[in-house]
């Protein structure tokens, strides 16, 4: 199969790839943050880290379903 230039796939590919990297440092940074938590006196019952997790797991979630990973195989649901 070849790619034509110009292709919106292609060019949605790099940017997701551009985008990963972007996330990729920034979560890296968000886990070195989350360590100091610990530390913190009001860490058992923390709203933020409770409103954290809450966004992460529906982004997930979100991901998951629309890309089906459910399957064996990944799919895009059009």
């Amino acid at each position: 199969m070849s790619i034509m230039p110009g292709c919106p796939v292609l060019q949605d590919t790099h940017q997701i790839q551009g985008l990963s990297h972007d996330l990729a440092k920034v979560l890296r940074k968000l886990r070195r943050d989350l360590i100091s938590c610990h530390k913190c006196p009001n860490y058992d019952n923390c709203q933020v880290l409770q409103d954290f997790n809450n966004i992460v797991q529906t982004a997930l979630g979100e991901v998951a379903d629309e890309w089906d990973y459910s399957k064996d195989t990944v799919r895009i649901q059009l």
